[in-house]
């Protein structure tokens, strides 16, 4: 009887043992095993923001607290096709030497020069430049970069708007947080705009937080799109493309 105990129990092994076989076997074909996968290495976007500013777009860009990606932000004083085709340089040399980037950001104005007929060209071909080499993209503003700050405030809807308004219209907007922007000076975004920049100011129907940034964001979208088809961006005044360099950078918030 014992012996036959045995049998039995062998004999329900060795069916156990082949039915795990064929499960085994099944969930191979389905792409799934109980094998502990191989490790691999959380590697982080590298961001290269060039800027045509030395000071403002720096300051800006370096304030965002980004932990899933790499950036590095900074200007040489460059502007419209001479920095695109300095980013190009900078990023050439960068994949030499073993550290890619894996987007590259130019930052640059139309600022446009009555007295200077090359500079309408010149943006435009910067542009073109960069809709046409890989991995790059453009944040521009016409006429500069601190329209974008003052989207912030005023629900401006393009048009003219000369940069020798925009210091004190910005100022006017920061005056009551007891605070300045030293836009004939050091030209700096300071933490304490930033933070002004992206106060809380209600929620959405889902309860989310809308902060100045997202308001912003919208405005500098809509004006942007009323400028289709952009044939000719040099003439696309004002606007701003900052505003996408902006949701890039909060996506790895």
């Amino acid at each position: 009887m014992a012996k036959q105990d045995k049998k039995e129990a062998e004999s329900r092994k060795a069916e156990e043992h082949k039915q795990r076989m064929l499960d085994a076997k099944a969930r191979r074909r389905a792409g799934t095993t109980l094998e502990r996968p191989e490790p691999t290495l959380d590697i982080k976007p590298s961001i290269l923001i060039y800027c045509e500013g030395e000071n403002t777009e720096p300051s800006y860009f370096n304030k965002f607290k980004v932990s899933s990606a790499t950036i590095e932000a900074f200007g040489e004083g460059k502007n419209t096709l001479s920095l695109v085709k300095e980013a190009i340089k900078i990023a050439e040399k960068a994949k030499e030497d073993g550290r890619p980037f894996d987007q590259i950001w130019c930052v640059f104005d139309a600022d446009p020069k009555p007295n200077n007929p090359k500079q309408l060209q010149n943006f435009n071909d910067a542009v073109a430049l960069c809709n046409s080499t890989s991995d790059f993209y453009k944040a521009y503003s016409h006429q500069a970069f601190e329209y974008w700050l003052i989207l912030h405030f005023e629900d401006h809807q393009g048009g003219a708007m000369p940069r020798t308004d925009y210091d004190k219209k910005l100022n006017d907007y920061l005056k009551p947080y007891g605070i300045s922007y030293d836009g004939y000076g050091s030209k700096i975004v300071t933490s304490e705009i930033f933070k002004v920049l992206f106060e809380q100011m209600g929620t959405d129907k889902n309860g989310e937080i809308i902060t100045r940034c997202d308001i912003a964001t919208k405005r500098a979208d809509n004006i942007y799109k009323n400028h289709a088809p952009h044939h000719n961006p040099g003439k696309e005044e004002s606007s701003t493309l900052v505003y996408e360099l902006v949701k890039e950078l909060l996506k790895y918030a």
